[in-house]
């Protein structure tokens, strides 16, 4: 008998896309004049790998 555990993934989604958003909105507000940021490529690349994960999964 399998354990009826909730799926991580499932539920990091929200938590990611909400600390997403904070992580954006204050650095709106203070911003870091040294750092260099992200590159917009790159913030594309993770979130299609994330999003052809979860239709893997979906898939499977």
């Amino acid at each position: 008998m399998e354990p009826n555990l909730p799926d991580v993934v499932l539920w990091s989604i929200p938590a990611f896309v909400l600390l997403t958003v904070i992580e954006m909105v204050s650095y709106r507000f203070h911003p870091d004049e040294d750092a260099a940021g992200y590159d917009t490529k790159d913030a594309a690349t993770s979130v299609t790998m994330g999003l052809g994960s979860l239709g893997f999964d979906l898939l499977w």
